[in-house]
């Protein structure tokens, strides 16, 4: 049993009135808890018989981990080789790299790509012209385009164009600075 329920009968009476705080262990209706084993002492050992280990070499630099980690470099440097040399690799570079992110292998990587269409080579030089050109007859069918009417082609009566709507207006200041100089 363990110590926390050592005390367990006096923190259940701990509230009760006096004459109910007797310790009902040991009656036939509670018996007394079984005696616990004693524990036998524990010895530490010797410091001298377990080795130390913090002057264990690390994982990484052991002989069994480096062997492992060459030959797992290698298995995967040949397999991506074959994938690389197989017939079916070219044009279909993306689909392969996705390949050689799983877990198949190079044979089930060449069989895929093998049933995947090759993609076409592209002559950059004509998909350039081509989008220049739409580009072209763009722009040349939005210049071509009739502006919307927004009124602007109505003139009042006594409008002017050019100049002479330029020196009328100046006209009209002098005009007023003249008869205030006067009035004045």
């Amino acid at each position: 049993m363990s110590r926390r329920f050592d005390n367990f009968s006096q923190r259940l009476t701990a509230g009760l009135p006096a004459a109910n705080t007797q310790d009902v262990r040991g009656t036939e209706d509670f018996p007394a808890p079984p005696a616990e084993p004693e524990a036998e002492p524990t010895t530490s050992p010797d410091p001298e018989e377990e080795p130390d280990m913090t002057t264990d070499t690390p994982v990484e630099q052991t002989e069994a981990y480096q062997a492992g980690e060459a030959a797992g470099r290698k298995a995967a440097t040949d397999r991506m080789n074959a994938v690389f040399a197989s017939e079916h690799f070219a044009g279909r570079e993306a689909k392969a790299a996705k390949y050689l992110g799983t877990d198949m292998s190079a044979e089930q990587i060449t069989t895929v790509l093998a049933d995947l269409p090759a993609a076409q080579p592209v002559d950059q030089a004509a998909v350039t012209a081509a989008a220049e050109e739409a580009a072209r007859e763009q722009m040349n069918e939005n210049m071509n385009r009739t502006n919307a009417d927004l009124g602007t082609d109505q003139k009042p009566k006594d409008w002017k164009t050019g100049r002479a709507a330029a020196d009328a207006v100046w006209d009209r200041a002098a005009a007023k600075v003249e008869a205030r100089r006067k009035g004045a």
